[in-house]
C-alpha cells in the first residue's frame, strides 16, 4: 500500500503533526509520498518521495491545462487537483491523508482518503475569518469527499456531529499522540535573553489563545510588587514585539502593550519565533506552561508540556481535560476558568511560592506518556483508511 500526505496548511501546529506522523507512516506503508510546502525539508530527512505543489503542476500538468488555469476563476484550483489525480494514478497511490481540512476546496479523489478535523474555530470567533467565507459549507463539501474523517478530540467529534447532519460520514476520533522523550533530545537556549525564572506561553495570537488574560494577570502581580516573568513565542508574537500587528486581535494586544510598556522586557518577554530545539529548552526550564485558551480542538502545547515534564496552568476546557485524564496528569496541571486574570495570577503565585518539586521522575513520565503515542494514533489512521470506502 502507498500513502500520499497532502499538507495544504502553513500553520505551525500542522507542521508539528506532519513531523510526528511521517516516520510512523513510513513504517506502516510500503511507500510514502508527500506533497506540500515543506517538501524540501522532508526529502532531505526521511526516506520518502516529496514534491511541492509547483513541482507537481510542472511535472503533471500540460501546457494547455496551465494556460486554462491562468484564465479560470478558481485561481488554479482545478489545475492543482487535476495534477494531483494524475500523480496519484501515476504512482498507484492507494491512500491519501490530509493533516488538516478547513477552508480549502478538496475534491473526491480516486484513492481512499482521510483527513483530520482540528476544530470549528469560526463558530466561536467569526471575526478571525473573512466575512465572505462560508466555512460551514466549505467544510461540509470537503467532508463529503472523504472516506473517513478524524476529529482530534472527543469534544471536536461532538461539536462536528452537532453542527452537521452527516449520517453517512465515517468518523473516527484520533487524538494527537505523545512522544516519549529520549535522553539525547536536542535542546538549546534561544539567542534572546531569557529570565532565570519564567513562565512560558507558546502560542499564536488568535482570539481563542486569550493573551489578554495573561497580560492582565502579569500586571496584577507586577503592580503588587511580586516579581514575575512570562516568555511568549510564535511568529505572530514577533509582530507584536516589532509593532506591526495584523488583524483586529493583534491591534488590541499591541494597544494594551503600548499602554503598559513598563512591563515589556521586565515581566513580558516577547521572544517571537524560535526553533523546535529552543521550544524544548523553554518547556524544560520554565516554572510552568500557561495555556489559558478559551477554545481548542485539541491543544497540542499541553501535550508538549507534559512530554517535557513541565507543570501546567491551563483552562478547564474539555480538550485539555481529556488530555489530563488520558495521561493521568492531574498532579501536573492546575485547571481554571480562563476568563479571570486574578484566578490565573493566584495560580502563578501558588507555583512560584511552593516548595513542591516541579520535576517528575523520568520513568513515571514515560509510563504515563505510553498510554497513547503517535505510533498508536498512526496505527488507527492506517486501520481506518484501510477499512472505509465511502459510497
Amino acid at each position: 500500500m502507498k500513502l500520499l500526505i497532502i499538507e495544504l496548511s502553513h500553520s505551525a501546529g500542522t507542521h508539528t503533526v506532519v513531523r510526528n506522523i511521517l516516520p510512523q507512516f513510513i513504517n506502516l506503508y510500503d511507500s510514502v509520498f508527500y506533497c506540500g510546502h515543506n517538501a524540501a525539508q522532508w526529502r532531505s530527512k526521511l526516506p520518502l518521495q516529496s514534491i511541492t505543489f509547483g513541482e507537481l503542476i510542472i511535472s503533471h500538468g500540460t501546457f494547455y491545462r496551465r494556460l486554462r488555469a491562468l484564465l479560470a476563476h478558481d485561481n488554479g484550483r482545478s489545475l492543482l487537483w487535476s495534477c494531483m489525480e494524475s500523480y496519484i494514478r501515476f504512482h498507484q497511490i492507494t491512500h491519501v491523508f490530509f493533516p488538516w481540512v478547513i477552508g480549502q476546496s478538496i475534491p473526491r479523489l480516486s484513492a481512499r482518503t482521510g483527513a483530520m478535523v482540528m476544530d470549528l474555530l469560526w463558530h466561536h470567533f467569526p471575526l478571525e475569518f473573512p466575512v465572505d467565507c462560508d466555512m460551514d459549507n466549505q467544510l461540509l463539501v470537503n467532508l463529503s469527499n472523504m472516506d473517513v474523517v478524524f476529529p482530534v478530540s472527543e469534544s471536536t467529534t461532538a461539536e462536528l456531529t452537532s453542527v452537521f447532519n452527516l449520517p453517512n460520514l465515517n468518523i473516527v476520533t484520533v487524538p494527537h499522540g505523545s512522544n516519549v522523550p529520549s535522553s539525547d533530545i536536542d535542546i538549546k537556549s534561544p539567542d534572546s535573553l531569557i529570565p532565570q525564572s519564567f513562565f512560558f506561553y507558546p502560542s499564536q495570537t488568535t482570539s481563542n489563545k486569550n493573551h489578554l488574560c495573561i497580560f492582565e494577570a502579569i500586571k496584577l502581580l507586577y503592580d503588587s510588587g511580586l516579581p514575575v516573568s512570562v516568555v511568549f513565542t510564535s511568529k505572530s508574537i514577533a509582530r507584536l514585539r516589532d509593532g506591526v500587528p495584523e488583524g483586529y486581535q493583534e491591534e488590541i494586544l499591541t494597544s494594551w502593550l503600548a499602554t503598559h510598556s513598563y512591563l515589556l522586557n521586565n515581566a513580558i518577554h516577547l521572544i517571537g519565533e524560535v526553533l523546535p530545539s529552543e521550544i524544548r529548552y523553554l518547556y524544560a526550564r520554565c516554572t510552568a506552561v500557561l495555556l489559558p485558551s478559551t477554545y481548542e480542538g485539541f491543544g497540542l502545547p499541553l501535550l508538549e508540556a507534559f512530554e517535557a515534564g513541565a507543570k501546567v496552568i491551563c483552562s478547564d476546557i474539555p480538550p485539555f481535560l481529556e488530555q489530563i485524564d488520558r495521561y493521568a496528569m492531574s498532579d501536573r496541571a492546575i485547571t481554571l476558568n480562563p476568563l479571570n486574570p486574578k484566578t490565573l495570577a493566584d495560580a502563578m503565585i501558588s507555583l512560584t511560592s511552593s516548595d513542591i518539586d516541579r520535576y517528575i521522575d523520568s520513568h513515571v513520565l514515560a509510563q504515563r506518556l505510553h498510554q497513547w503515542t503517535w505510533k498508536d494514533a498512526c496505527q488507527l489512521y492506517f486501520d481506518s483508511l484501510s477499512s472505509f470506502r465511502a459510497s
